[in-house]
């Protein structure tokens, strides 16, 4: 299966080229328009000229969050462009599938959790949803006395999407700084997401 994965927004769409399962190809749509429409346009036009070029059989893209999302005007700026790219699938006579985040990102291990023992302060972090029920130090089991916090917000999800791509890949993606303009967690996220695919999400 030919399958392009996204992880769209109206700046910054992260895009990866799947051949049966290998990623052969990857990259970023950017769009600097000030009005979001023509961002919007632009986004579609290249995301159009990718399907053609990688004679594309599938998409896959991340699912907008809505009831999550802290700005709601960009929710729905996502949503209005997710609804473009469901209308190209369906003129071009594409498969599509869209991801929710934190099912793609449990299936691949991206999400995690920092699990700590009250009694004697060992620290580990581990895949999200593991049940800590007993310190491996020093074998506490009072439940009270053990924790578990989320390390689930932006920046450490931005931040392990890039590890991962590139321990899984073999890639040199960057991930700077919170603030930079030069992340590739983009890029990162959208191979990802097909990466979770193929995984079976």
């Amino acid at each position: 299966m030919r399958l392009l994965s996204l992880d769209m927004s109206t700046r910054r769409t992260g895009w990866a080229f799947f051949n049966d399962g290998k990623l052969e190809a990857y990259n970023l749509i950017e769009a600097d328009d000030k009005n979001v429409y023509d961002r919007m346009s632009n986004t579609y036009f290249a995301i159009q000229e990718l399907v053609s070029s990688y004679d594309i059989e599938y998409i896959v893209c991340e699912d907008v969050p809505v009831a999550l999302h802290s700005n709601l005007q960009t929710g729905k700026d996502l949503c209005v462009l997710q609804g473009c790219i469901v209308i190209l699938c369906y003129l071009n006579k594409l498969g599509f599938h869209l991801a929710k985040p934190t099912i793609w990102r449990s299936s691949i291990g991206l999400n995690r959790s920092l699990y700590r023992c009250k009694i004697c302060g060992h620290e580990k972090e581990d895949i999200s949803g593991k049940n800590f029920t007993i310190c491996s130090v020093c074998g506490n089991k009072d439940k009270k006395q053990l924790e578990k916090n989320a390390l689930n917000d932006r920046e450490h999800l931005k931040r392990r999407a890039v590890e991962m791509a590139n321990d899984v890949f073999g890639l040199d993606l960057e991930y700077i700084s919170k603030n930079s303009k030069n992340n590739d967690d983009d890029i990162a996220e959208a191979i990802l997401i097909g990466y979770s695919f193929f995984k079976g999400d």
